[in-house]
């Protein structure tokens, strides 16, 4: 298990370094953060200046190479248009990020997964029909028209929550929903699968020959083997809270990591945009380890293996 572990990570480390390399060579070719930054009438005096005090006409290699020795160090730079510590513009915004991320995930999971077990049980029902159309609007609306959905009818016409903003628990409701929603309906979707197959399996059947109660072979034979691709969703989907935050948070007016990172995308602060990339790919990376080593609690065959 231990080498298998340092492999991953090897291979972690890799993708997350391959991905910052494409990012940074993308960032170069949308345009010279100086000129937006300094504005039209600027000089070609202030403009040089401007490149030379922050590494800008070095070659990329070298560019590259900086910021990735100072990022190992934990430097990561200093923003072009802020003019402070990326490392710390980056971290006061991560509480309302995690703020928004933890419930939205807390919803889809709370609610997702019960819904999905049910939809199982009742299987070509009219509740299991509602489910599966509802799952497919749910998995079809995109996240920033659902958001503006929500603004309208429960902020704009029934003025029952805030239309944006960050503050109070009212003002977290519409933008987790919205956030939620996406996960919600693929967690539906596969644990309703997963469930299904998993009660047409030999062992359901034995378990039920042998006079068990329902309640008993659902909850302590099905569900625990059920729940392995599950967790595998969750895993990934942190990924998609991530990406999805972005849109979210803009919608919204989140004070996030989100909308930081599209105001910074708006601005060419490349510093900003490569810490943001270099910080949240490492994240989803590390999930995704992590699920494959949860895999080994949820199934004792793979951990044999």
């Amino acid at each position: 298990m231990s080498v298998y572990i340092l492999r991953r990570l090897a291979l972690a480390v890799l993708t997350v370094l391959g991905i910052s390399l494409v990012t940074f060579g993308i960032l170069h070719l949308t345009g010279d953060p100086a000129r937006l930054i300094l504005g039209e009438l600027a000089s070609e005096q202030a403009l040089d200046a401007f490149r030379r005090e922050n590494g800008l006409k070095d070659p990329l290699a070298i560019q590259y190479a900086r910021f990735i020795g100072r990022a190992v160090r934990g430097d990561f730079g200093i923003s072009l248009r802020y003019r402070v510590p990326v490392l710390q513009l980056f971290l006061e915004r991560v509480p309302a990020t995690l703020e928004l991320g933890g419930a939205a995930f807390l919803i889809a999971v709370v609610f997702g997964i019960p819904i999905g077990v049910l939809s199982a049980l009742r299987q070509n029902s009219r509740l299991d029909y509602l489910v599966r159309l509802l799952v497919l609007l749910g998995q079809a609306v995109p996240g920033f028209y659902l958001g503006i959905l929500l603004i309208m009818l429960f902020g704009v016409q029934l003025h029952w929550f805030p239309t944006g903003g960050r503050g109070t628990l009212n003002h977290l409701v519409l933008p987790a929903f919205a956030l939620s929603l996406g996960l919600m309906a693929l967690l539906i979707r596969f644990t309703r699968s997963s469930v299904l197959d998993v009660l047409r399996q030999d062992y359901i059947r034995t378990a039920r020959a042998k006079g068990l109660r329902e309640p008993v072979v659902i909850a302590g034979h099905a569900l625990r083997n059920a729940l392995i691709p599950v967790s595998t969703i969750l895993g990934l989907q942190v990924a998609s809270l991530l990406s999805g935050a972005v849109v979210t948070e803009t919608v919204f007016s989140w004070p996030g990591i989100g909308r930081f990172t599209v105001q910074a995308i708006t601005a060419r602060d490349f510093p900003i945009i490569q810490t943001t990339v270099l910080i949240l790919s490492s994240i989803i990376v590390l999930a995704n380890l992590i699920v494959d080593l949860l895999y080994a609690s949820l199934d004792p065959r793979i951990k044999i293996s």
